[in-house]
């Protein structure tokens, strides 16, 4: 068997019925799909019960656990696989057509590399599609980790992802993170292995307003999922020198955010955060001009 599909669910009945038909009408067979319910208390184990029995072609398992969050549902189902390869599925995803002939196709091509990541469509909650194709990837991983810590690698997402199942005897999601935990996953495979990626669209993402993870939670988070990215024992001396670019870009992410939200006094306090991680920032003129406005919307606001 060449892929096991994981697919963690958290009170997402009414979203996995789409994603598994759209598994099952690959036109093929030779897979397994692997349900980590985490903790669910909707309807979804009876769900996945009638689909193993309506296909009993496909070998469908279903795994429970308590509430841990994703992260650890995609480890339980990583380690669980018998496939060769896991393929990330989130529960509201939907596989294109012919996906699956896509990644067998890339697997041989490239001699069983150690991920594979395609491109992917983003259905927002009017409708409207956005196409994030994969970039291309060279053999230079130092390179390939630069690029993806500055944002110029598209496409890698859960559903998009494949990824070697021997890859889990050194490499995890990281646990006890609720935000942007994948992205560290993603880094360190770039990082540490030799990957490819393929310009067909393998998958679409179903935006709405249960997928919106971003929250003051993230924020706090920050620092911690910065450490947790730049692991020492996985990362090399030239890629940890990245750290303090990374800290930097996503403390000015934050500002950006509380700006677009008009709080420019939490918005200036994180541009601040990003000096201090990185003053090259200071010569980033946009930035610079961003942030004198902000500074001019917040004097305005305290003397109103």
């Amino acid at each position: 068997m060449l892929i096991s599909f994981v697919i963690p669910t958290y009170n997402y009945g009414h979203y996995i019925t789409h994603c598994l038909d759209s598994i099952l009408e690959q036109g093929r067979s030779d897979f397994e799909i692997i349900v980590v319910d985490d903790g669910s208390s909707d309807n979804t184990r009876s769900i996945i019960g009638d689909y193993a029995r309506n296909h009993a072609d496909v070998k469908i398992r279903y795994l429970h656990q308590v509430n841990k969050g994703p992260s650890a549902a995609r480890n339980v189902g990583a380690t669980q696989a018998r496939g060769e390869y896991v393929w990330f599925v989130d529960a509201d995803d939907r596989l294109v057509a012919g996906a699956l002939d896509h990644v067998n196709a890339a697997i041989e091509t490239f001699g069983n590399p150690a991920f594979i990541f395609g491109s992917h469509v983003y259905v927002n909650e009017k409708g409207k599609k956005t196409t994030r194709f994969a970039s291309d990837i060279g053999i230079d991983r130092n390179k390939n980790f630069r690029r993806f810590i500055r944002k110029k690698v598209s496409g890698i997402s859960i559903g998009s992802l494949v990824v070697r199942q021997d890859v889990f005897g050194t490499l995890c999601f990281p646990e006890g993170i609720h935000n942007n935990e994948d992205n560290i996953f993603f880094g360190h495979l770039l990082a540490t292995r030799q990957g490819c990626s393929c310009r067909n669209i393998l998958v679409e993402k179903i935006g709405h307003k249960d997928s919106l993870r971003y929250n003051d939670r993230s924020i706090k988070e920050t620092g911690l999922t910065v450490d947790r990215l730049f692991d020492d024992w996985l990362l090399n001396d030239k890629q940890m020198s990245l750290r303090n670019i990374y800290l930097s870009d996503n403390y000015y992410a934050l500002f950006r955010t509380r700006y677009r939200n008009n709080e420019y006094k939490e918005a200036l306090l994180f541009y601040r955060k990003s000096i201090v991680a990185n003053p090259f920032q200071l010569f980033r003129v946009h930035r610079f001009k961003q942030a004198v406005r902000c500074f001019v919307k917040n004097l305005a606001v305290k003397t109103s």
